[in-house]
């Protein structure tokens, strides 16, 4: 029998292709299924007592399911038999107890004090994914940045977060061009000539959130959803791959004849 696909798991008796059906198919055309099901395969678990394990491939494609639409495991079952109750999963920093995540942390964005993790990424010039690191919020940027490059950099783009001047010089003595937005200090502040620098390098800057803009707006991954940063991170890896598979499906799809 052939693998069901997204669209024949929930949606195939629907005469008209909704914008959900022509999404789910596009991303299964670009899903390099076979290489994926050949890396996980061989921890998968093997048949024993209990009850009989899933199929591998199902099984992965309901966990992609769930973080395109940012469901429980509750939920992915219930939308396989209805669509229409697919809704946000509630989310809580506190556990059974009424105590905050201890692997979590708190941060000060503007005027507003943020609790939870930070996710970092390095990206392309066109916005896709190459590293992550997830930290707790009360991390300092500027720490994660050698987990955020791949070794053949030629130039190198941050927001004032991440800008560190020991950074800066290590990049001339590497031959990498440091481009990271500069910040002031409280002794002193940016002249209007390093604003004007700092305007030009976001223009390059600002792609790197082209995935946050897939991941947080379109599949609403804006709020954790275990506790600790392990499982999240994993969690944000698999959405950030995602991702990249979302912003160049339409080239993929070329490429394939489809």
């Amino acid at each position: 029998m052939k693998q069901a696909t997204f669209a024949s798991l929930a949606w195939s008796n629907k005469g008209k292709v909704t914008k959900r059906e022509r999404f789910l198919a596009e991303m299964d055309a670009v899903t390099p299924w076979a290489r994926l099901l050949g890396l996980i395969a061989p921890h998968y678990p093997s048949e024993g007592l209990g009850r009989p394990r899933k199929d591998l491939e199902l099984m992965l494609r309901v966990y992609f399911l769930q973080q395109w639409f940012n469901l429980s495991d509750p939920q992915a079952e219930e939308s396989l038999y209805d669509s229409e109750s697919m809704i946000s999963a509630p989310s809580s920093t506190k556990n059974v107890s009424q105590e905050r995540d201890p692997e979590m942390g708190s941060t000060k964005k503007g005027a507003t004090w943020h609790f939870g993790m930070k996710v970092h990424i390095g990206t392309d010039k066109r916005g896709l994914t190459h590293s992550l690191s997830a930290t707790s919020a009360s991390v300092n940027d500027y720490t994660q940045m050698p987990e955020l490059l791949h070794g053949e950099e030629r130039e190198l783009y941050g927001d004032r977060s991440y800008w560190s001047e020991e950074h800066r010089w290590l990049c001339r003595e590497a031959g990498m061009r440091y481009r990271v937005n500069r910040r002031g200090t409280r002794a002193r502040d940016l002249t209007p000539a390093q604003r004007r620098v700092n305007r030009s390098r976001s223009r390059i800057r600002a792609r790197v959130e082209h995935p946050f803009n897939v991941v947080k707006r379109l599949w609403q991954f804006t709020k954790v959803r275990y506790r600790g940063i392990a499982k999240n991170a994993n969690r944000l890896f698999v959405a950030c791959a995602l991702a990249n598979l979302y912003m160049v499906r339409h080239r993929l799809m070329r490429m394939q004849g489809a």
